[in-house]
């Protein structure tokens, strides 16, 4: 198609067709060869002779900001109220289960659950009812997270955050082995807030340990009588960080005045290689990341990957079908030019020296070393 028609048609210092001519001629020979690109060819070889600058490489745009990306779905219960009303209806008889006994709270639970399943009322009412029916069976409502583990929640008033909190104080001596196990390889920790107020939680993946993460679940099966595998001490352990995250949440929706229901990571891939992708913690991980599609739906505002190198393209191919889509297009994978991105979402005082900010909590705030066997602490 491309010498559909004659080159001195398009000829800039032919002269022979004046520009009106030639648009005609292009739009008879498009006519006459019954092809769409006829036309469309001519415009480029015409552009090429008589414009050849434009031929050079154009940069690459700028992908969207986050601040850009799509509106926040606390926007759509107005286009939806009809059907958030049947919703509420139909767990009217379920509004003392402790999941949803703070009135407050549990309109951002109907909310999450609903855009999980695209207002699909029906879909979102069995999503819902199971995970409810869970957290009975897990015992999630019960599980203490308070006073928090030392490493686990930093830069926050702590204070403040217990004066929502009505469930015992903890005291579980079996999981603060494997938590304590678990520092020696995992470092991660909830961190402040974003400018719009979500919790952040901060993961410095390249230096976690997978195997010294792996141990820790297999540590806390093998003290326990091996009663669950190895991989289920894990999720308890990241379930309480769900929940501490939720309680975060719920404390800054009451605070703000305005719906907070979603979190902000950030994963720090420097020195991320190999040795990370382990087989056993991938099956851990996808353990968790199913739980949290089931039960903790729309809780991702942003996830940022930094200072990702090639091999993060690898490790995402294996967790990405795992994810929800539309958890997964909140996903933001960057090399060492984040900054700007990263900014705009959290201010830099509210991030560690490491990620470009300037906050400097006592002891580091996402601390690295080996920690000791952890010690509950109250303010």
């Amino acid at each position: 198609h491309f010498f559909a028609t004659p080159s001195f048609a398009f000829s800039p210092v032919s002269g022979l067709f004046p520009r009106r001519e030639r648009a005609a001629y292009t739009s008879r020979c498009t006519e006459r060869r019954g092809c769409a690109r006829v036309n469309e060819m001519a415009k480029y070889v015409m552009e090429v002779l008589t414009q050849p600058w434009k031929l050079w490489r154009k940069p690459k745009p700028e992908e969207a900001l986050p601040e850009e990306a799509e509106t926040p779905k606390t926007q759509l219960i107005s286009t939806h109220q009809s059907i958030m009303e049947e919703f509420v209806k139909a767990f009217q008889s379920r509004e003392d289960h402790p999941y949803l006994r703070d009135p407050i709270w549990r309109q951002l639970v109907y909310q999450r659950f609903l855009v999980a399943r695209s207002w699909d009322l029906q879909k979102a009412i069995k999503m819902l009812t199971e995970a409810l029916d869970w957290r009975t069976t897990y015992g999630t409502d019960d599980i203490p997270y308070f006073p928090p583990p030392r490493g686990f929640l930093k830069g926050y008033n702590t204070k403040e955050l217990y004066r929502l909190y009505e469930r015992p104080m903890r005291d579980d001596k079996k999981l603060d082995r494997m938590l304590g196990l678990l520092r020696e390889g995992y470092h991660g920790t909830w961190h402040k807030w974003d400018r719009e107020g979500h919790p952040v939680y901060i993961e410095r993946s390249g230096y976690c340990d997978p195997r010294v993460i792996c141990n820790a679940g297999r540590q806390a099966a093998l003290e326990d009588g091996k009663k669950k595998s190895w991989e289920e001490y894990l999720l308890k352990g990241h379930v309480l960080f769900m929940e501490m995250g939720c309680h975060l949440a719920n404390y800054q929706t009451r605070k703000l005045k305005k719906p907070v229901y979603q979190f902000v990571y950030i994963c720090d891939m420097q020195g991320y290689g190999w040795s990370h992708i382990y087989h056993p913690v991938l099956n851990a991980l996808k353990l968790i990341i199913e739980n949290d599609k089931k039960n903790y739906p729309e809780t991702t505002r942003y996830a940022f990957v930094v200072n990702a190198p090639s091999i993060v393209s690898i490790a995402w191919n294996v967790i990405a079908p795992i994810l929800d889509k539309r958890t997964a297009d909140k996903v933001h994978i960057m090399g060492s030019n984040y900054q700007k991105r990263l900014f705009n979402v959290v201010d830099p005082a509210n991030l560690p020296k490491f990620l470009g900010g300037t906050c400097d909590c006592e002891n580091d705030c996402v601390p690295i070393t080996p920690a000791q066997p952890i010690v509950v602490f109250k303010e």
